[in-house]
């Protein structure tokens, strides 16, 4: 799997904290490990960076040239 392919996989995230951290359960009932908020979405990489950079004034990961 390319580096492409692989980022158009789409990522559940929290929409309190935005979290990528979300505990699935076989109730169904899934939930963010960071805060406790069971409101998880689904969305491209880059919505949810953009997102993230938003709400945070910064980048996730700092990516450096090689």
């Amino acid at each position: 799997m390319n580096k492409e392919d692989y980022n158009n996989i789409p990522v559940h995230f929290c929409t309190n904290c935005l979290s990528l951290k979300i505990r699935f359960t076989d109730d169904g009932i899934d939930f963010c490990d960071e805060c406790g908020d069971i409101d998880i979405e689904t969305a491209h990489i880059d919505i949810w960076s953009r997102l993230y950079e938003s709400k945070y004034g910064h980048k996730f990961l700092k990516t450096t040239k090689k």
